[in-house]
């Protein structure tokens, strides 16, 4: 019986390590995300690369938010963008988005759209 556990014990550990350098790439991305004195499509490849990593970066989700919340209007457009479409990609975990994105509309009709489609895609999206 000791056994069993011993090596569910190991066979847990890499899938600890993925979560623990999921979490990490996310928080570099998300430092990259915030930093204004990047350019623009820097910030905006870091936001790609974040919804790539789908709900793997949900440790990402309130730096995501704070930095759309100090965006206005339709400055920084394709990083809007790119910031919305991130946090519908990660799912459940970016509920706490959704006041945030209410607020973000009606900038322009293509961040309104992407808006919409994040929102579903959160609502829509499983707990687990």
């Amino acid at each position: 019986m000791r056994w069993v556990f011993a090596l569910a014990l190991v066979g847990a550990a890499p899938a600890a390590r993925a979560d623990e350098a999921d979490d990490l790439l996310a928080r570099k991305m998300a430092n990259l995300v915030q930093d204004f004195r990047l350019p623009q499509a820097t910030r905006v490849e870091a936001a790609r690369t974040l919804a790539k990593l789908g709900s793997r970066a949900s440790v990402a989700v309130p730096d995501l938010v704070a930095v759309l919340g100090r965006l206005r209007g339709a400055e920084q457009e394709p990083l809007q963008e790119a910031l919305v479409e991130a946090l519908g990609q990660m799912g459940s975990a970016a509920r706490v988005a959704l006041p945030t994105l209410a607020q973000s509309t009606r900038r322009t009709i293509d961040l309104d759209l992407a808006i919409r489609d994040t929102t579903n895609a959160i609502l829509n999206a499983s707990d687990s």
